[in-house]
């Protein structure tokens, strides 16, 4: 009876210590469980913050955009009007032109043409 109760104590202790074992194993794998949960957690959280961030600098590119479109028309405009009231007294090589929104009538001398145009048509004379 002695050499069964040595053996089941034998078998009890490999049981107990491999048992310890694979808890001391799961508790560090549940560790790093709960570690990369609130990683990720974070993570989630900084991404919610950047794609709000993304979808309000999209909506201010569009208002840009918008914005852009109402100037360009403007001065769209305004140059076909003083096209109109100074088609024949455009500075030499820019009469007859079509548009003075090219890069040679601007870097020249339409500013100071359309500065003109909006003192005349403003009364500021």
């Amino acid at each position: 009876m002695e050499d069964i109760v040595k053996q089941w104590k034998a078998k009890l202790e490999g049981h107990s210590t491999a048992f310890v074992e694979h808890a001391n194993a799961l508790a560090t794998w549940d560790r790093h469980i709960v570690n990369n949960r609130s990683l990720l957690l974070k993570l989630n959280e900084e991404l919610k913050k950047a794609a709000a961030g993304q979808e309000r600098l999209e909506r201010e590119v569009n208002i840009i955009e918008v914005r852009q479109k109402e100037v360009s028309k403007a001065l769209s405009d305004m140059e076909v009007e003083v096209e109109k009231l100074y088609g024949s007294a455009l500075p030499a090589g820019h009469a007859g032109q079509a548009s003075l929104s090219t890069p040679s009538v601007i870097a020249g001398n339409s500013r100071l043409w359309l500065k003109s145009f909006i003192i005349v048509s403003t009364g500021m004379v």
